[in-house]
């Protein structure tokens, strides 16, 4: 392969990548998205450094505010807060 040729070849592949990131770019978000005052079971579990037993039975207890849509649990975030602010030890 000459000079040319490898040329032409890498401006083919950039052209391709260039297309490829504005597809992406243009793709909507899913498991990113920021849902505001709402966490996600995993930012949830996260944010209280628990397991998903633990956030189940603080969830069915009512000591933190769910929601559920579909299959996938939503918590609110200062409900969380709230929660960890009143076990705080002193």
């Amino acid at each position: 392969m000459n000079f040319e040729k490898i040329f032409e070849e890498f401006e083919r592949l950039h052209r391709k990548i260039d297309r490829v990131c504005a597809m992406v770019q243009g793709m909507p978000t899913t498991h990113h998205t920021d849902l505001g005052e709402w966490l996600t079971e995993e930012q949830a579990r996260e944010l209280l450094q628990r397991g998903a037993t633990s956030l189940w039975d603080l969830r069915k207890s009512k000591k933190i505010i769910a929601s559920k849509i579909g299959n996938r649990n939503y918590y609110n975030r200062q409900s969380i807060i709230n929660y960890l602010e009143k076990n705080k030890i002193k």
